[in-house]
């Protein structure tokens, strides 16, 4: 699904309901563990952006939900945490009823935040 709308909140109000149930968490946890972090669109998907770069952005699907971390090293950095998900370098994907652990965003969110204040 493409970001409709001018919100991340316009985007889940186009979302099936358990699906954005599912993304409403994922944002909250952003939220808490990075409170500074700006919402926006990145690619045309509704993303937080760290002192202006881009940290995390999801999507809701036909088939699943999915958390993208914005980078080629972070999922696979994190291979061994992944087993019960199928992901790809810049993909995590998931459901409402097998949802991301948050441990498991906070980690993604941490390497991800480093790598943005490595660059």
């Amino acid at each position: 699904m493409k970001a409709s709308g001018k919100s991340i909140d316009d985007y889940l109000a186009n979302v099936p309901a358990g699906h954005r149930a599912a993304l409403k968490r994922v944002r909250a946890i952003v939220r808490k563990a990075y409170p500074t972090a700006e919402e926006g669109f990145y690619y045309q998907l509704p993303a937080f952006r760290l002192n202006g770069k881009g940290l995390v952005a999801f999507r809701s699907s036909k088939t699943h939900c999915s958390l993208h971390p914005l980078s080629g090293t972070v999922l696979p950095s994190l291979k061994s945490k992944l087993a019960a998900f199928e992901f790809s370098r810049g993909t995590i994907r998931f459901t409402p009823d097998k949802p991301i652990p948050e441990s498991l965003i906070k980690a993604i969110l941490h390497v991800r935040a480093q790598e943005l204040h490595a660059s």
